[in-house]
C-alpha cells in the first residue's frame, strides 16, 4: 500500500507540475499580474505560493523548520514561476520517493497545528498542487479564456475521453 502511495503520489505531483506549467504558459503576458478581485491572487502569485507551499511540506518531510509567511517572489516573471514550480515539484517527489513504510507512519504536525502521519502529508501534497491549478484555472476564466488548458500529455487515454464524454 505505502508503495503504491508513494507511486501515485509522484505521478500526480509530474502531472499537476505539468498543468500548472502549461496554464501558466498560456496566459497572457498582460494577465500574468492581474487578478478578478482585490486580493485575489495573479497567475504569477498563484504559481510561486504553490513552489513556496511545496518547500514547506518539504520541511515537514525532512523534519526541518521552515518559516511558512509567503515571501514576495525572487524572480517576478513567467520563467521564474515556471523555475520555481519545476523545482519544487521535483524536490518533493523526490522526498516522497525516499521515504520508508516506517516514514508514511512518522507523526508530524500539519499546518493547522493538529497531529498526522507522513502519507497525509503527501496526500495534502497532491491535493495543494491540485487547489492551486484550479486557482489558476479559475482566474484564466475570470479574464475570459474559456479553454480548460489541458496539457497535451493528458490528451490521452481515459482522461481525453472523460473529457469529450462531459464537453
Amino acid at each position: 500500500m505505502s508503495t503504491d502511495l508513494r507511486s501515485s503520489a509522484s505521478e500526480m505531483i509530474a502531472s499537476m507540475r505539468d498543468r500548472l506549467l502549461h496554464g501558466l504558459a498560456q496566459a497572457p503576458d498582460d494577465r500574468l499580474g492581474w487578478s478578478p478581485a482585490e486580493g485575489a491572487r495573479p497567475p504569477l502569485e498563484l504559481v510561486y505560493r504553490c513552489a513556496f507551499r511545496m518547500k514547506y511540506y518539504a520541511g515537514l518531510i525532512t523534519g526541518d523548520e521552515f518559516d511558512r509567511r509567503t515571501p514576495p517572489p525572487p524572480d517576478a516573471s513567467r520563467a521564474g514561476a515556471a523555475a520555481a514550480i519545476t523545482a519544487a515539484c521535483d524536490e518533493i517527489a523526490r522526498l516522497i520517493a525516499g521515504l520508508s513504510d516506517a516514514d508514511l507512519e512518522r507523526q508530524v504536525t500539519a499546518p493547522w497545528g493538529a497531529p498526522c502521519t507522513l502519507a497525509s502529508v503527501v496526500n495534502q501534497v497532491v491535493m495543494a498542487l491540485g487547489y492551486a491549478q484550479g486557482q489558476l484555472n479559475y482566474v484564466q476564466i475570470c479574464y475570459g479564456d474559456m479553454n480548460a488548458n489541458i496539457p497535451d500529455s493528458w490528451k490521452q487515454g481515459d482522461v481525453r475521453g472523460a473529457e469529450e464524454a462531459h464537453a
